[in-house]
């Protein structure tokens, strides 16, 4: 990875600190830098029991969909994209950072109890 590369993603782990310490309450949120360590998450003390890589780049395919969420979003309701690739099982939530803490709020109201319970008894 070029000089300029490592800038870069330095740059954006920065701004997505940045915003971590805004959207979700997480003052102590940094970037990593750990000096080329592959196996490292990009920022540390965002999240409890998280592993965050941070991506910045000119252009995500999947934001399209995206905004394609954002038109057809009324007023109120969170723009939120389901993404799954073919032969893969997994289903993955892309949902714009701001919009995070009403989703988990949202989502604990749907389940009906809080986002992390104790360990219940059917072991889920």
């Amino acid at each position: 990875m070029g000089a300029s590369q490592r800038r870069k993603g330095a740059s954006g782990e920065r701004e997505a600190a940045h915003a971590a310490r805004a959207y979700w309450s997480a003052p102590a949120a940094v970037r990593a830098a750990l000096n080329g360590v592959e196996a490292a998450p990009d920022l540390r003390l965002a999240l409890p029991r998280s592993s965050i890589e941070v991506k910045r780049y000119a252009s995500h395919a999947c934001l399209r969909h995206m905004d394609q969420a954002r038109t057809a979003a009324e007023l109120g309701e969170l723009p939120i994209v389901l993404l799954r690739e073919d032969r893969d099982t997994d289903w993955y939530v892309l949902l714009p950072m701001e919009h995070s803490l009403a989703f988990s709020e949202r989502l604990a109201t749907n389940r009906g109890r809080p986002i992390y319970p104790a360990a219940r008894e059917d072991g889920e």
